[in-house]
């Protein structure tokens, strides 16, 4: 009998340590809370070969449901944007995501583009507690993508302030999607192209600032004049031949309103090739209001070319860049995750690009408490969802 006490006794400590590892593997939110992504969208119809209107950038066809490349779902309706967000709801889920922003992509006039956050709004209510909402990616981007800045008047101003008032009164977190840069990929593909100071955007930072409320940006980095790259030139003829540098005007507007919280979302996704960790980590050290939202898309190419997406978050395996890893690690509280995929109701699958499942996937190889910070605490704070 004293041999097996001491058999136990030696066994016994052993498998606690185990089990306490395997309590602390993948990184996950603090129970009950769960994980926040704070960019998403729906999709009803189906979009052409390489991306439609508001689409990320083109991708193969997704496995599983009803191909949307049977062509575009006519007459949209309520219970195709209920089934959209049940499915959400259930791609959440397995990856412990417990709330998602929904948000309408930024739109430009005469877009003829997926309509603003009114036609999906009822469809987040079968899922309290869990599914929010942005707005202004039609009501407010289509007008400062309509106005030039010298033909800003006091009239336009009053009339953008009282239209971003109401979106927020009507439950909006926030404002967004809304582009300063955003790059046509396909014919079907919008160009967007303003500078980040706009008197629009401006004012919008002012009304952010007052509202505390967020404004969701996208937008490609230029940090010098350079020529549109050769394959977006090849994909489509509706972007301008050279790109200005945006950097500048982006600082301007950070300066401007320093109470206006603005989340950049996208990082590690860059068509230019200019998004660089060093330049993240300027920006961020340099303005306090400046957040980071990053997606990991499974496209791996340039677009319309073969070389590598340039400062891609991860490397081919999934893993996390070092350099990128660093820069998360040294201001852990202005990271988030926003996930940028377009859910389709059930049974009709995306020819958009995958990227929920790859980010949180990546999320979930962080340290615990680097996963907190980036996957919930950031977001409740700065989305006030806590």
């Amino acid at each position: 009998m004293s041999g097996k006490r001491a058999w136990w006794v030696h066994v016994v400590p052993w498998v606690l340590a185990v089990l306490c590892l395997a309590a602390s593997g993948p990184a996950k939110a603090d129970k009950g809370k769960g994980f926040i992504d704070t960019h998403m969208h729906f999709m009803l119809q189906a979009g052409p070969s390489g991306g439609g209107a508001g689409s990320s950038g083109p991708m193969g066809p997704r496995s599983g449901g009803r191909d949307a490349r049977s062509g575009p779902k006519q007459g949209a309706s309520s219970g195709d944007y209920d089934s959209a967000a049940d499915q959400l709801a259930a791609m959440m889920d397995p990856l412990g995501v417990a709330k998602a922003i929904v948000l309408p992509p930024p739109q430009i006039p005469n877009q003829n583009g997926p309509g603003g956050y009114s036609s999906f709004k009822k469809a987040l209510d079968r899922h309290p507690g869990r599914l929010f909402f942005m707005a202004g990616g039609l009501e407010l981007n289509t007008v400062i993508h309509g106005t030039p800045p010298d033909r800003v008047t006091g009239g336009i101003k009053a009339d953008f302030e009282k239209t971003a008032l109401a979106l927020i009164q009507q439950g909006a977190l926030g404002f967004g999607e809304m582009a300063a840069l955003h790059l046509s990929l396909n014919p079907e593909h919008p160009n967007e192209n303003v500078s980040p100071d706009h008197p629009l955007f401006l004012l919008l930072a002012d009304v952010a600032a007052k509202t505390n409320r967020p404004i969701d940006l996208h937008m490609e980095a230029v940090t010098t004049p350079t020529p549109l790259p050769a394959g977006i030139a090849r994909a489509t003829g509706r972007n301008q031949t050279r790109l200005t540098a945006n950097i500048p005007g982006l600082e301007r507007l950070l300066v401007h309103q320093r109470g206006a919280k603005v989340v950049w979302q996208h990082i590690g996704w860059d068509n230019i090739g200019q998004m660089t960790p060093d330049l993240m980590r300027r920006l961020v050290r340099t303005h306090p209001n400046l957040y980071l939202a990053f997606r990991v898309e499974e496209r791996l190419r340039v677009v319309g070319g073969d070389d590598r997406m340039p400062n891609r978050l991860v490397d081919p395996a999934g893993r996390i860049r070092p350099e990128w890893l660093s820069l998360i690690q040294e201001y852990s509280d202005r990271f988030m995750v926003g996930s940028d995929e377009f859910v389709c109701p059930v049974g009709i699958r995306s020819r958009y690009p995958e990227s929920m499942s790859k980010t949180w996937a990546m999320v979930q190889t962080l340290p615990p408490d680097l996963a907190e910070k980036v996957g919930h605490t950031n977001a409740a704070q700065v989305y006030r969802l806590d």
